[in-house]
């Protein structure tokens, strides 16, 4: 009888072994053909992880099975769950609804998108399936918290909200983290606004300002970032080359936005359909709303004495839509050649997602992904402006000029807006210059090439956007010397 026992016990503890073995060999013989670069590795993860991927991509090649598919059902029925408050959440105007339809559509596409998905590792989908129902789980706890306190949340008014935006990489970090400077704003910090966890209730300026933060989320992000840098140390490396992720860095806005189904780092891997429900302008107003309601819960325990100073640079995608739900906002646009800007964007988007990807990835077509994305940010960014009636709403900012002189380029946007400009945020800009230097996490690489773009091809399109915003710049960027400034 022992022996029938152990022998049981062995077949199961060896069978997975060998399966395990038999896989990784495998792998190893089967490695990917990068044809001149076309096709790279993904981004390392924990060696446990990376076992389970080479044994994943094992089962999908010999018997079409995938051991970890996207929990679509799970996490809609989630969403379909969450309370719903149309004073809050609805368009005014707009028909009395029990439910967000446009965000329940931009999550149903996404989530059969991410499925279909051939380039997602095992791991890959796991750290998506996690991600999501952390978005789902702190937008019920938001929600949930601004139903209770509804009467408190609508009577918080927000005035005069500063975004800044433009092409992400050309310079929107700097700008923010100097505006965020002034005492009397408030920025958002890094902590606050990452999914893991909730910001309720929401946390009181002396709550943000101790050291470390006071509140229950700020503890609750900083175990879960344990567990990535532990699980995912490359992608940590890598991707602070391009954006920071320390908890007390200021933040943008766009994970308040993901919470509404504006899946804007995730959307290269979220397939065609999703791709084109995300730039259309249409059905896009509940997400800025949420992200309106999101503010107004914040400032009850905290409001600034002025304004707040927002950033993403997804916003140039949406300004119609930001302008009907922000109307008295001002805008900083920040501009840089685009020769070095697009591959600095389409690097950010890869760093980013190479950890959801298996070995073998088609960098060659995730570039062109985010050269169309590039492609409607320029399109609606300009279509909006030629038509809008109030041009001093918005501040251009040129690249060089913001890292020659940044703390004369902040003085201009003050002068234009009518603001209080004063010594002591002056003096707290000079101090974060000098404790964020270029390249503190180390240098962000990039070219055209590795994405197999050629400038030539792609400067017609750009040549209206150049010729209105870049060329009354006389002075060239130092390309010898190039180093990432959106990055610190």
């Amino acid at each position: 009888m022992w022996k029938a026992i152990l022998g049981i016990i062995g077949a199961l503890v060896g069978t997975p072994a060998v399966l395990l073995t038999v896989a990784h060999i495998w792998a190893k013989m089967n490695a990917f053909d990068p044809k001149s670069g076309r096709y790279v590795k993904g981004r390392d993860v924990h060696p446990v992880l990376t076992i389970i991927n080479e044994f994943g991509r094992f089962c999908e090649h010999f018997f079409k099975f995938r051991l970890v598919n996207i929990k679509q059902e799970a996490i809609l029925q989630k969403a379909l769950k969450m309370k719903y408050d149309h004073e809050l959440f609805g368009i005014p105007g707009s028909p009395n609804k029990t439910r967000d339809d446009d965000f329940l559509e931009l999550l149903q596409t996404a989530l059969q998108g991410f499925q279909e998905s051939t380039e997602l590792s095992e791991s890959g989908r796991f750290f998506l399936n996690s991600t999501l129902f952390s978005l789902m789980a702190s937008r019920e706890r938001l929600v949930n918290y601004m139903v209770e306190h509804r009467d408190e949340v609508l009577k918080s008014e927000i005035v005069r909200p500063i975004f800044v935006t433009g092409f992400g990489r050309g310079g929107t970090t700097l700008v923010q983290n100097l505006l965020a400077q002034d005492p009397n704003a408030r920025g958002i910090k890094h902590w606050e606004v990452v999914w893991y966890g909730a910001s309720v209730p929401p946390p009181t300026r002396e709550q943000i300002e101790a050291n470390p933060p006071q509140h229950r989320k700020f503890v609750q992000v900083k175990s879960a970032y344990d567990v990535v840098k532990r699980n995912c140390p490359k992608f940590v490396s890598e991707f602070e080359k391009s954006h920071p992720m320390e908890l007390l860095q200021y933040e943008e806005e766009l994970p308040i936005l993901q919470q509404a189904g504006l899946f804007h780092l995730l959307f290269a891997m979220a397939g065609p359909k999703y791709f084109e429900l995300f730039h259309k302008l249409e059905g896009k107003e509940t997400a800025y709303l949420y992200l309106k309601r999101w503010l107004q819960m914040m400032q009850t325990a905290y409001k600034p004495e002025s304004h707040w100073v927002l950033k993403a640079p997804v916003h140039t995608v949406f300004l119609p839509v930001l302008k009907k739900i922000f109307p008295d906002a001002r805008i900083i646009v920040c501009h840089r050649k685009m020769d070095v800007l697009i591959p600095s964007g389409v690097s950010l988007f890869e760093n980013f997602d190479a950890v959801f990807l298996k070995d073998g990835y088609d960098r060659w077509s995730f570039g062109q992904t985010i050269l169309e994305h590039g492609n409607n940010m320029r399109n609606h960014t300009m279509d909006f402006r030629k038509t809008w009636d109030h041009p001093e709403d918005f501040f251009d900012v040129q690249y060089n000029n913001l890292v020659e002189d940044p703390i004369s380029v902040v003085k201009q946007i003050y002068e234009q807006y009518g603001l209080e400009y004063t010594q002591a945020f002056e003096d707290r800009m000079k101090v974060w210059l000098e404790n964020n230097k270029q390249g503190k996490h180390g240098r962000h690489e990039y070219s055209l090439e590795m994405y197999n773009l050629n400038w030539k091809e792609i400067e017609p399109e750009w040549r209206e956007y150049t010729q209105t915003y870049l060329e009354k710049n006389e002075k060239v960027e130092n390309r010898k010397h190039d180093t990432d400034r959106d990055a610190f």
